[in-house]
This record gives C-alpha cells, structure tokens and sequence, in this order.
C-alpha cells in the first residue's frame, strides 16, 4: 500500500459566500455532483454520515470529521466497495481576485495496482463536479 493525494482547484466567477451555499451543505451533495442520485443523511455536524446511493447503484457512506462553516468541511469514507482505505477528502472555498476557487484534497492509501485507476477515478469525479458547481454559478 502507498500513500496517494489528489488535489483539484476551480476558479469560479461568485463569492466565497454563493460557492459555499452550494456545496457547503454536507448532506447537499446531490445539488452539485453528477452521479449521486440518492443522499440518505444520518445526523448533522461533525459525526453526521451521509449515505450515498451512486449512478450505478453502489452506496458509499462518508463521515463528516470537521467543519468550518463558510470555508471548508472533511470526511471519510466510513462504508462502501471502493479500492482504496483511509480515505480523507477536504473541500473548501478560497477568495480569489475575480470571485472563488473551490478546492477539494484527497489522500487514501491504495495498492499499486489500483493506484493510477484510483487517483485517475478521484480526479474525474471532482473534476467534474467542481465544473458543474461553476456552471450552476455563473449561468
């Protein structure tokens, strides 16, 4: 097992406060990333689990471990078939000059066989959730 990261960053032209009331929402998700099509919440704050149903049916449950609300929050991933463990992934908002950068950071441990599909797979997903969160924001 090695240790992975994966960072992502996305410009987006609205306030910290408009990108945050998006995706701030930790039982939101469903309002800004593609391929969720069920989030079942147990619990609110840090410790709340969000149960998520994917697009093809697999259910990943993730954990909210911390919280600062209008910044940023971080998870595990606490229940699911994924090929990776220890998973912590942090999403925050930052201002930039014309608006907000969205950010999320990942690390997990994988193998090496699942390392590049695993990093590949975290960038795909975030890419283009944090591109559909800039449409949704600047349309």
């Amino acid at each position: 097992m090695s240790q992975e990261t994966v960072s992502i960053s996305q410009p987006i032209n609205a306030t910290p406060a408009q990108v945050w009331a998006l995706i701030g929402n930790f039982h939101g998700i469903m309002d800004w990333f593609p391929g969720v099509t069920e989030c079942r919440p147990e619990g609110n704050g840090v410790g709340a689990i969000r149960h998520l149903t994917m697009a093809d049916g697999s259910v990943i449950s993730d954990r909210l471990v911390a919280e600062q609300p209008g910044q940023s929050y971080s998870y595990e991933i606490a229940a699911g078939e994924i090929p990776m463990k220890n998973y912590l992934g942090t999403v925050s908002v930052e201002p930039n000059r014309n608006g907000s950068t969205l950010r999320y950071h990942g690390s997990f441990e994988v193998t090496d066989e699942q390392r590049e599909p695993a990093t590949g797979f975290i960038k795909q997903i975030y890419t283009g959730a944090f591109e559909n969160a800039r449409q949704l924001l600047e349309t």
